[in-house]
């Protein structure tokens, strides 16, 4: 390596750039929501039009919850609470790409219905386009193991090949596009509920596995997406969530296993009760990739078979 030169990646601006790193990505993200309630006159009926109703409400409920998350997370070991507000962060972008592109085009027009002057669409574009691609390009530490991994160094054919993948594997519903029933973990929990409850089932998911109702596709109940040890445990939270159970039709009941399940039934114990009475324990299960559940089942309702060759009860 030392005969071939020194890696430009790790030289000049480049080197610079990552010692610059946090401060840099610290203020785009600090900009991100403010930039993109600036962009809220540009979200008119007449763009982008009526494929996304109520745009400039939305766009600017994003930028709210920005400014409500940067204020939240962004504190100390930075570098770590960065992901805590990357998904927002990333609908903004798309939000001030939409925008550049459609000043770009000439589709955002002034109050008077104008087209922009086109030095000012190029130059708003321009900003834009430097932003990102200077954060994502020479402020990012990884890019390049990141071109790497991604086998976007190699020869071009590669980069479709790759866009391709993505893209098939991006399709979340149906879950067979993308994952099988037998596949271990959570993933086969997901397929059960999809199949075992209908569409207007709730299903209780007592510990910290808010995909599982996600890619199931199935509302949460007792009005908790999940009930760990530590949140909404006071007698009056544990009161309203029994009297929501009470009223809505949850067929299931998962929980974690060993000593995350006994800490449940120690914090919750009016639920646990309340899921004692109504609910009978069908066991528990290795969900395999170091997943199990305890599973429970309503009394009150006769299971109409079991899915695959499991013995889980069904109820649809």
């Amino acid at each position: 390596a030392a005969a071939e030169g020194p890696n430009w990646w790790d030289q000049g601006a480049y080197r610079e750039a990552k010692r610059q790193f946090v401060p840099w990505l610290f203020w785009v993200l600090m900009a991100l929501p403010l930039l993109t309630l600036a962009t809220l006159p540009a979200w008119t009926e007449r763009w982008p039009g009526a494929a996304w109703p109520r745009a400039r409400q939305k766009v600017a409920l994003v930028a709210l919850l920005g400014l409500l998350l940067n204020w939240g997370f962004l504190r100390g070991n930075l570098p770590s609470r960065f992901g805590d507000v990357s998904v927002v962060a990333g609908l903004e972008l798309a939000c001030l790409l939409a925008v550049a592109w459609a000043l770009l085009r000439g589709a955002v027009r002034g109050r008077d219905g104008q087209a922009i002057a086109w030095h000012l669409r190029v130059a708003g574009a321009v900003v834009v386009a430097v932003v990102v691609l200077g954060t994502g390009f020479v402020l990012t530490p990884s890019f390049a193991h990141r071109m790497e991994s991604a086998n976007l160094t190699e020869r071009t054919e590669r980069w479709w090949e790759r866009l391709a993948l993505v893209r098939e594997r991006g399709t979340t519903w149906p879950l067979e596009s993308w994952a099988k029933p037998e596949d271990e973990g959570l993933l086969r929990l997901a397929f059960y509920l999809r199949d075992c409850t209908a569409p207007t089932d709730r299903t209780l998911v007592t510990d910290y596995w808010p995909q599982v109702t996600a890619l199931a596709q199935r509302p949460f109940a007792a009005g908790h997406g999940d009930l760990r040890p530590g949140f909404f445990d006071t007698p009056a939270d544990q009161a309203l969530a029994v009297a929501r159970l009470r009223a809505q039709r949850v067929p299931l009941v998962i929980h974690p296993v060993g000593e995350r399940l006994e800490r449940f039934k120690t914090e919750f114990p009016e639920v646990d009760r309340y899921l004692a009475s109504a609910y009978q324990p069908v066991g528990e299960f290795d969900l395999g990739n170091d997943f199990s559940m305890h599973l429970l089942a309503i009394r009150t309702l006769t299971p109409t078979g079991t899915w695959r060759d499991t013995g889980w009860p069904c109820y649809r």
